[in-house]
């Protein structure tokens, strides 16, 4: 058995497949735990000292941070 990071999310628990930083910005890469083909990308951005997941600013973002995910994990 592997042992795997997760996250809830209004009570839908999400694999944390990796965690990659990019210009600066920690971006989180999650896969629904009953639902692999469920996939998102959200930011960590912190507040009042907390870590907060954020949704991205645009579908431009996203694409992005894809393909750094991309080209990390698909050699």
């Amino acid at each position: 058995m592997v042992e795997v990071d997760t996250i809830t999310i209004d009570n839908i628990e999400y694999i944390i497949v990796d965690d990659i930083m990019i210009n600066g910005i920690r971006y989180i890469y999650l896969a629904e735990d009953n639902d692999p083909t469920k996939f998102m990308i959200r930011k960590i951005k912190i507040a009042e000292g907390n870590e907060l997941l954020v949704n991205l600013d645009s579908d431009e973002e996203f694409y992005d941070a894809l393909k750094v995910f991309n080209q990390k994990n698909h050699k």
